[in-house]
């Protein structure tokens, strides 16, 4: 093989920078040396050098998150490398999406703006078994889920708008991030019923969650809670699974840039539920053992 035209520095090494090619996200960014690129190129699965370890390794070889190559990029200088990969299952190793989930504030601390996708599921597959089982002696959640009607939309749509109230400074309990992870909370809570209830399994209305992202603007995300909240106050029909969905990943978009634009760790929120979830008995069995 010919000479690679790229520029390994004095250890002979390359910076990396990973990016989910579905995406656009950066994953991660690591160093390769000589071999590593070959190895890269030749298998089409990404190889690394470990500094520390001073060893090869590739990515998934333990934890089965491989990234399947598509395209290699080159800087201007030739001296660090951009790959675009499709990533099958997380791609840091603390189980998030990114390696760069955490935004660094003028404050000085560090908060995480995407949730893990373990978590995720975790959370949503507690309704789902609240919705498999019959405990609607014990737990109202349960109730709700086998109710004939239990006007679920109309919860959210309330949830949605007092979201915008804290935003807006007119909803008021505890505090300004108290309140925005109370009722993001409440928000995701009746979002996922709804969810669950029309047996749409855990996917895509869920990634923006799992992604880390800037925030957006205030108003613009008040704009978008507020015309989320009309739509679900016009009852959407259960039996038409198309538009929920996508109505449902356009909300979670709005409740995760609510969070982020209220520079609110967005884990907490998520945490908020899913240790509710975890401290009920009648749960006890579902979260044993995960």
């Amino acid at each position: 093989m010919a000479e690679v035209p790229v520029t390994f520095d004095a250890q002979g090494l390359i910076p990396a920078v990973v990016q989910d090619i579905a995406t656009g996200a950066v994953v991660m960014t690591a160093y390769m040396n000589e071999e590593a690129l070959r190895l890269t190129r030749e298998t089409g699965r990404t190889h690394f050098w470990s500094r520390s370890r001073q060893t090869l390794w590739r990515k998934g070889e333990t934890s089965g998150n491989e990234q399947i190559v598509e395209q290699i990029l080159v800087n201007c200088y030739g001296d660090s490398l951009l790959v675009r990969v499709v990533q099958l299952g997380p791609g840091c190793h603390t189980d998030h999406a990114t390696c760069y989930y955490r935004r660094l504030d003028p404050d000085d601390n560090l908060r995480a703006v995407a949730a893990r996708p373990r978590e995720l599921d975790l959370w949503y597959g507690a309704y789902e078994h609240l919705r498999d089982n019959d405990l609607a002696d014990v737990s109202t959640t349960s109730r709700l889920l086998h109710a004939a009607k239990p006007r679920l939309e109309d919860r959210l749509a309330d949830e949605l708008v007092e979201l915008v109230g804290v935003l807006r400074g007119t909803h008021l309990h505890e505090g300004p991030e108290d309140d925005v992870t109370l009722e993001a909370s409440q928000c995701l809570y009746w979002l996922a019923l709804t969810s669950v209830r029309r047996r749409i399994a855990v996917g895509p209305w869920l990634l923006p969650l799992a992604r880390a992202k800037a925030a957006s603007d205030l108003e613009q995300v008040v704009e978008a809670l507020v015309l989320a909240a009309e739509y679900w106050g016009e009852h959407v029909d259960e039996r038409e699974p198309t538009q929920p969905v996508e109505l449902m990943t356009a909300t979670a978009i709005a409740i995760a840039d609510a969070v982020r634009v209220s520079r609110v760790d967005l884990e907490a929120v998520l945490l908020h539920d899913l240790d509710e979830l975890r401290a009920k008995p009648y749960l006890v069995d579902y979260f044993a053992g995960r």
